[in-house]
């Protein structure tokens, strides 16, 4: 017992060391005293906390609402908040020591399952292990969750070895507990449940002492949720269990268009409170009236329904690539670009070499070579295999799969210790198939889909701390970083990469010198402020008010330098550029006015979109300008044709048809176009009209059809 306290203490001390190392060298990161995404909100949430206000409100009208993140967590930073004030370096310091603390757990947890030797190993490999330092000193829930998570798991088997009513009960609680940081753990709790009560009837208990304790660890699991529940059900009227946010983080993961690593609602802005109203807004629209929570979730969870009706196969593709990229060594970011900002600020990383690539591997190897002990083992691998099922059916992100890493450790651990007592026994038989296992484990872990390596989205980290430094007035060393995020940006676009990451790197690349080009004109840099705007003008998208801005900017620093002409084309530019960027906006203006059924006023807004594109196509401006203006010229007209033909008023329909059809390029639209045209012909009188068009239509389908 005392040499087990013994190596729990060196354990923890040494994680503690390294975790103290990197929060010292973090204080160098722009953003360790201006957090940003999550930890932001966390921080704006718990400082309202800490002031003993209500933090879960509507911002409109200040009414408390049911809440949407998981409350743990923020009551934890508030709490520390209280006591010691809004200091950023306090909670890192906390969470540091309650993660060297859940490594000390490991150790016991190890040891008690695969004896000492496994357990000091897993404890010195769960400090060294980067990713787990990294979190620890970042303002996320995952510090408290792996913690819990690893306490709940050693109480668990401590519960199924004793048959204790007192640990069962314990173990529940801080399974509850868990649940209140991160609900998804809950999924563990019937499998948990149905363990104990078989190991309690393996142990010969009867049914009154099996049912009365498996009670107790439901009722101690349900203990620290039924509080939030309530209190969701009274402030709101609205039944939450813990958080609204589920139906949202499913429909992220499981939609058309999802990569299931980007977490953001396709359509939605992608900051933390734009994504937020955006969804809301989304559900009202589709509801009909302002919703609860409960409701925006059960809307975006009926999304994703509807996708994986309509398309399984597709679905089905999404949720293996999902699993694929759950056990690859990416440490997907969605908070920060990990890789970068780790590498740029904390010289302590390089040394901690320790990561998924070689834990995961070994850890699956670990679970396979130790079934034989099925039973006993379950609280580890039935956690990992269940936590890993709740994550996969979402999406995958670097702090989503932290919470399986310390088991995965002990089995990784308990493997090394087998292939050393097989070659020590010469048992040299059973290595073969293991050795085939871990190499096929390490090929599917190392590669990463889609792009083969680790993308460190270098572009990104280097321009989010270019505009922390330029917000702070540093401004030489925000260009500084700046023009290695250019760099970057350029590298990526030369070399062979994903479509999604050239995309990313261009607009990251437009971003860096509209960014640049302000810090020129704050330091009255004219010539270099003009040269930075005109140089993103290329690649911005076409018609869009971003690039009427930089024509604009472009303009003001020219007129600086005395080039009136050219100030004035650029302005003349930006005039047409918001004409474009108007009649996109009134198209979609129409289209809502015509999902309420209001025709008419549809109509208005279309013929105010068809004068802005006409413009454009009138205007002497960029080929792809009026590219983008011809496109939505098209869309005006077929959809005020459709809504002219339900209204019977057919020779302003076919008239809108006739002007639609030239600008088209595409034979399959061509060919409905035509179609649509010989229905409203028809319904005039015009027969032979009408023929014509349907073997026009004929004509231009064939054309499109691959032979």
């Amino acid at each position: 017992m005392k040499s087990n306290l013994l190596w729990f203490c060196l354990i923890a001390g040494l994680a503690l060391v390294i975790r103290l190392v990197y929060l010292v060298e973090l204080e160098d990161s722009p953003f360790f005293a201006h957090p940003t995404m999550d930890e932001q909100v966390h921080h704006e949430w718990a400082a309202l906390f800490a002031e003993g206000k209500e933090w879960s409100v509507d911002r409109e009208t200040g009414e408390e609402l049911p809440y949407f993140r998981a409350p743990l967590y923020i009551w934890f930073l508030g709490t520390v908040y209280k006591i010691f004030g809004q200091d950023f370096f306090i909670p890192r310091l906390i969470q540091s020591i309650l993660g060297a603390l859940g490594c000390g757990l490991v150790f016991l947890l190890g040891s008690r399952l695969f004896g000492r030797g496994v357990g000091i190993a897993s404890g010195v490999v769960a400090a060294l292990y980067w990713i787990m330092v990294y979190f620890d000193c970042e303002l996320l829930i995952v510090p408290l969750i792996v913690f819990l998570d690893i306490l709940f798991i050693l109480l668990l088997v401590l519960a199924g070895e004793k048959k204790s009513t007192g640990l069962i009960a314990l173990s529940g609680f801080v399974l509850g507990l868990s649940a209140l940081a991160r609900p998804n753990v809950l999924l563990f709790a019937p499998a948990a449940l149905f363990w104990l009560v078989w190991a309690l009837r393996r142990d010969g208990r009867d049914i009154g002492t099996i049912v009365l304790r498996g009670l107790v660890f439901f009722l101690f699991t349900c203990l620290p949720i039924l509080p939030v529940t309530v209190r969701n059900y009274a402030v709101g009227n609205d039944t939450v269990l813990v958080a609204s946010q589920g139906g949202v983080n499913f429909y992220i993961g499981n939609n058309p268009w999802t990569d299931g690593v980007t977490a953001v609602v396709p359509g939605t802005r992608p900051d933390w409170w734009g994504g937020y109203d955006d969804t809301r807004a989304m559900a009202e629209r589709a509801l009909g009236h302002k919703p609860k929570p409960s409701e925006v979730s059960d809307y975006f969870f009926d999304l994703s329904f509807e996708f994986f009706r309509e398309e399984p196969a597709k679905a089905l593709c999404i949720m293996g690539y999902k699993l694929r990229y759950f056990f690859c060594r990416q440490e997907f970011a969605n908070n920060k670009c990990i890789y970068t900002f780790t590498e740029e600020f904390t010289p302590i990383m390089k040394w901690l070499v320790i990561g998924f690539w070689i834990v995961a591997p070994l850890g699956l190897l670990g679970i396979l070579l130790a079934m034989r002990r099925a039973f006993d083992l379950f609280p580890l691998w039935g956690f990992v295999a269940v936590y890993t099922l709740s994550i996969v059916l979402f999406f995958i992100t670097a702090r989503y799969r932290v919470p399986i890493v310390p088991f995965l450790i002990i089995y990784a651990c308990f493997a090394i210790r087998w292939f050393g007592e097989k070659i020590r026994s010469r048992a040299f038989l059973p290595l073969v198939p293991a050795t085939v296992a871990l190499a096929g484990l390490f090929v599917l872990v190392i590669h990463v889909p889609g792009f083969g390596g680790i993308h460190k989205n270098t572009e990104e980290a280097f321009f989010q701390i270019g505009i922390e430094l330029g917000k702070r007035g540093e401004q030489d060393d925000a260009l500084r970083y700046l023009d290695r995020a250019q760099q970057a940006a350029s590298a990526v676009q030369e070399k062979e990469t994903t479509r999604k990451h050239r995309e990313l790197a261009i607009r990251i690349e437009c971003n860096v010198l509209y960014e640049k080009g302000k810090i020129f004109e704050e330091q009255e840099k004219w010539e270099e402020a003009a040269a930075a705007f005109g140089s993103a003008i290329p690649k911005m998208p076409p018609l869009s008010p971003p690039l009427a801005e930089l024509h604009e900017r472009t303009a003001a620093a020219l007129m600086h330098l005395d080039n009136t002409l050219e100030a004035e084309r650029h302005r003349s530019e930006a005039q047409i550029i918001m004409y474009g960027s108007g009649a996109a906006t009134f198209l979609n203006m129409a289209e809502q006015q015509l999902a309420e059924g209001r025709r008419q006023e549809a109509l208005l807004y279309l013929d105010r979109a068809l004068q802005g594109a006409e413009l454009v196509l009138g205007s002497d401006t960029s080929s792809q300008n009026k590219k983008q203006a011809s496109q939505i010229l098209c869309s005006v007209l077929r959809r005020k044709a459709s809504i002219l033909d339900t209204m019977q008023r057919w020779n302003e329909a076919a008239a809108a048809c006739e002007q639609a059809l030239p600008l088209i390029g595409d034979p399959g639209e061509k060919s409905a176009l035509h179609g649509m045209l010989a229905d409203i012909l028809d319904k005039m009188g015009m027969k032979e009209e009408a023929d014509r068009h349907r073997r026009e239509s004929r004509k231009t389908r064939s054309s499109a059809t691959p032979r």
